[in-house]
């Protein structure tokens, strides 16, 4: 396709491009992690450390590193992404609790690496979109006044 030819040609051309693109995925809100064709995550940036409690991913399956309440939908999912080479955008998974965290609500999407990446794989993009808890109400404190009698 023309914009992926396009797109090579910029990123191979001008370094400048390489830099701010980079730059712009280590400083994203959104948990990232490059898989390779067997799922392990071979890079991450920042958010997704924070999304696994500080955790290193690296050269771990993606699905043993998420407690995934269906691992296996997701490797099914991931999977069919690296053989078809269609994007798979905002699948919501759900997450067991750990004892570090409660259960969570993903918002998990899967991208093919751009044409002429060395071997092949896949980006993996991760929003906690988890709805903070309501704490309950605050019990009433009593009154600094008297109450007025009758």
């Amino acid at each position: 396709m023309e914009g992926d030819a396009r797109r090579e040609r910029t990123l191979e051309t001008c370094p400048e491009a390489m830099r701010v693109a980079c730059e712009a995925l280590a400083a994203s809100p959104l948990a990232i992690l490059v898989l390779d064709d067997g799922l392990r995550v071979t890079e991450c940036n920042e958010a997704a450390h924070h999304l696994l409690a500080g955790t290193d991913p690296t050269g771990k399956v993606m699905t043993d590193v998420l407690p995934l309440r269906d691992p296996e939908s997701e490797r099914a999912d991931a999977r069919d992404v690296r053989s078809s080479g269609v994007a798979s955008l905002n699948r919501l998974v759900r997450t067991r609790a750990t004892p570090r965290q409660g259960p969570r609500s993903l918002c998990l999407s899967f991208f093919p690496l751009p044409p002429g990446q060395e071997g092949s794989g896949l980006i993996c993009t991760i929003a906690d979109i988890t709805s903070p808890t309501r704490s309950s109400p605050a019990p009433p404190t009593p009154s600094s006044s008297p109450s007025p009698s009758t």
